[in-house]
């Protein structure tokens, strides 16, 4: 979605339609979020059962990893988004750069530091701290376009419902962990009934994203 929204926005951006510009990047964030978030709360959950049934019960000390490597997640996409949504359209490659050096940077000084100490826990976390980094240079460098978007009111109800909406992702899982006791018909039935949740949750509160991919899919 991002790659094919990209000549679009700066098509916009240059023709100075800032507007119109905000709009289409308020759009993909809310899509973006609403996707992004349950998705990783789900990881989170389920990391244990996903590790059983990809790799088997040896590779077990690989959910912690796998838990922070879906916060990782968050931050990586959404810094997707100021890159190549923003900057990119912007002709901001060389702050891009810049920004990309410092993390990659700090990514490399935190894994000789603590990869002694934590093995390896401490990539999982260095990534982290490595995407927040490189998103937090971006969104400060491109402040005047990003706070403007991201402290829109439908935004923020946005994110706000779909943080709400994870709650019961987190109930349902434990739930399923407690009385399900085949480890692929665990996630199965905590990936199936989590996503009707989850999206029974937003419509329950109108949400913009979920209502127009709704109203798409029945026009089809």
């Amino acid at each position: 979605m991002l790659i094919v929204t990209i000549p679009r926005l700066a098509m916009l951006f240059w023709e100075k339609n800032f507007k119109e510009y905000k709009n289409v990047l308020g759009s993909i964030i809310k899509v973006i979020v609403t996707i992004l978030i349950p998705s990783s709360i789900g990881i989170i959950m389920l990391a244990p059962e996903i590790i059983m049934i990809i790799s088997g019960k040896k590779y077990l000390a690989s959910v912690t990893p796998l838990r922070f490597l879906a916060i990782a997640l968050i931050f990586s996409l959404l810094n997707t988004i100021v890159s190549e949504c923003v900057m990119i359209p912007a002709h901001e490659e060389k702050k891009l750069l810049k920004a990309n050096l410092i993390a990659a940077s700090v990514n490399l000084i935190l894994n000789l530091v603590l990869m002694p100490f934590f093995s390896f826990n401490a990539a999982a976390v260095t990534t982290v701290i490595s995407e927040l980094t490189s998103l937090s240079i971006n969104t400060f460098e491109m402040k005047n376009v990003m706070y403007g978007v991201v402290r829109s009111e439908h935004i923020l109800k946005g994110i706000i419902q779909s943080t709400i909406g994870c709650i019961p992702i987190v109930i349902i899982c434990l739930l399923v962990k407690e009385f399900v006791y085949l480890i692929w018909l665990r996630g199965l039935v905590a990936i199936v009934l989590s996503i009707v949740a989850y999206v029974c949750v937003l419509l329950f509160m109108k949400n913009d994203a979920v209502l127009n991919l709704l109203n798409r899919f029945c026009k089809r």
